[in-house]
């Protein structure tokens, strides 16, 4: 799978077809930790389903970098217990982040 090709079609698509209503998370399209800022440029609005999917995408592109995989691990699993961590989908994420039930990364 060409996870790049996937990952600038999810910005392409968010930048052409920007979101002006209802629940979003902004997104550092070049992440903090490989040197992306704060600038528009740099941030789209995403769904919180297409947020989960674009971290996942970067964990995937950038195998190597921690960060990234904390990033991605901080989406994919909810702490219910000292003892009890679940996975989440992108569509439980949502689901959690429009109810704040959980507090992730933007």
């Amino acid at each position: 799978m060409d996870y790049l090709k996937h990952y600038e079609n999810l910005i392409n698509k968010r930048k052409t077809d920007i979101l002006s209503s209802g629940y979003y998370e902004v997104h550092h399209i070049i992440p903090r930790c490989m040197g992306g800022d704060n600038s528009t440029d740099n941030l789209v609005k995403l769904k919180a389903e297409e947020h989960f999917i674009a971290h996942f995408l970067l964990h995937k592109i950038f195998i190597n970098n921690n960060e990234l995989e904390f990033a991605w691990y901080k989406m994919r699993f909810k702490q219910l217990s000292l003892f009890k961590t679940i996975k989440l989908n992108n569509k439980q994420f949502a689901h959690e982040r429009k109810n704040k039930k959980i507090y992730g990364i933007k």
